[in-house]
């Protein structure tokens, strides 16, 4: 039962440390985007030939933060998600049967 209730608390806590990392990922991947987009408005040239042309970069360059930061938070909601359905089958059930 101790050894039970020790891993029930290990997994909760591993829950809670990862909901912090997502809370993080996100907000570096958000703040990240937006500087990068405001330091390229800032910085760009005015006339159109280079404008142009470094136009392109500025804008694939967000996404290019965003989207491997978004695969990170997925592949860490399906961890927490996979947690959430041990404890809940092995430890808040009580025959271990899916609620």
């Amino acid at each position: 039962m101790q050894l039970k209730l020790e891993e029930h608390k290990y997994l909760n806590d591993q829950i809670m440390n990862h909901q912090k990392i997502l809370l993080q990922i996100f907000t570096f991947s958000v703040i990240a985007a937006v500087a990068v987009l405001g330091w390229g408005l800032q910085s760009a040239p005015r006339n159109g030939a280079e404008a142009s042309e470094l136009a392109a970069f500025i804008l694939l360059l967000p996404p290019a933060i965003l989207i491997p930061c978004a695969f990170i938070i997925s592949s860490i909601r399906k961890e927490i998600f996979v947690w959430g359905a041990y404890i809940t089958v092995f430890h808040e059930s009580e025959d271990g049967s899916w609620i």
